[in-house]
Parts: C-alpha cells; structure tokens; sequence
C-alpha cells in the first residue's frame, strides 16, 4: 500500500512539474507578446504626435492661405479682373 502511495506522488509531482512547465511556457510567450504591444503602442503613439504637429501646421498655412485669397479678393486689382472675366 505504502509503495503505490509513493507511486502516486511521484506520478502527481510529474504531473504537477509538467503543468508547470506549460505554464511558464505560456506566462513567457504572453510576455514577448505584451512587449511587442508596448514597443507597437509606443511607436504608434509617435506616429500619433508627429501626425498631430503636421496637421496644426497645414491648419496654419491653410489660414495664411485664406487670409492671403481675401486680401486679394477685397485688393482693386482683383475687383477689376473679376468684371472683365
């Protein structure tokens, strides 16, 4: 009886140490993939902020632009132009 006992926990802490193994395994894996979000959120984030700045800038330029058409528009010259077309 004492013999299939021992049997029983050697078979047990096998087991045990094979789950075990899967399940660093998996925690590894799952950190690799973890990583790669942070290193792919953090570029993204990047991307975001320079996209951000360029997009200020052409609402920047887009006003000069339209401030530039009607200083024109309002300007003699143009009066003159746009009656003649």
């Amino acid at each position: 009886m004492k013999e299939n006992e021992i049997n029983n926990l050697i078979n047990e802490n096998e087991f045990l140490k094979r789950q075990l193994e899967e399940q660093k395994s998996s925690y590894k894996q799952l950190s690799s993939e973890l990583g790669q979000s942070i290193f792919e959120c953090e570029d993204l984030d990047k991307e975001n902020r320079k996209l951000k700045k360029e997009n200020e800038e052409l609402k920047k330029e887009i006003k000069k632009l339209k401030t530039f058409k009607e200083e024109v528009e309002s300007s003699t010259g143009w009066k003159i132009k746009s009656i003649f077309k």
